[in-house]
């Protein structure tokens, strides 16, 4: 097996944009502000980031504060710039969305405990590139940033709502809210503007 450390990620400052250098065959999944993430193998990839500062607060926020929910790919291990994680098989949710045209009960409720549990760490307004909906239907959360680097608190899932309302799907994603959570559904009714 290659060795993924030898893949360099580097940013330079005021750049936006990441360097990589990737002497191995480990495919490239995709990159962000913070860094890349290549395939390992068929169950394990690597993110691998530009700073070793902000590895370590992600590191931190996925060891300590989102360890074991059921939204959070599993960590098999973690370097001063790297964590080895689940390799997920499936479709980021809009993508999902877009191509089923419809949105079941137990979608629902797992958006909303997602919603619920990323409140508790002032990021309500999830982005929806990073929610994945696996092979299996569950959802899982990418890209989680650390407790250093959120936003002021939003009551309501503005980006959310806003991609639900594209596909034609947030009203009967609210329907379905009332239904599983009254309390989540009348917080939004009072912060937000829907019919």
């Amino acid at each position: 097996m290659e060795d993924f450390k030898s893949i360099s990620v580097t940013r330079k400052k005021g750049d936006k944009s990441l360097k990589i250098v990737n002497p191995t065959s480990y495919k490239l999944l995709g990159q962000g502000m913070q860094g890349a993430v290549f395939q390992l193998t068929s169950q394990r990839c690597v993110k691998i980031f530009a700073s070793e500062k902000q590895a370590r607060k992600e590191i931190k926020l996925v060891k300590e504060d989102l360890d074991g929910l059921p939204f959070v790919p599993e960590i098999f291990d973690t370097g001063s710039n790297y964590i080895v994680m689940e390799y997920l098989r499936g479709v980021t949710l809009e993508a999902y969305l877009k191509e089923k045209r419809s949105l079941n009960e137990s979608l629902t409720k797992q958006i909303v405990d997602l919603v619920k549990e990323m409140k508790r760490f002032n990021k309500t307004d999830i982005e929806i590139r990073h929610i994945f909906v696996t092979e299996e239907g569950v959802l899982k959360k990418i890209d989680h940033g650390s407790r250093g680097a959120v936003k002021p608190r939003k009551a309501v899932p503005h980006k959310l709502f806003r991609m639900l309302d594209k596909l034609q799907l947030l009203d009967i994603f609210l329907k379905q809210v009332k239904e599983i959570d009254f309390p989540t559904y009348s917080e939004w009714k009072r912060n937000a503007r829907f019919k």
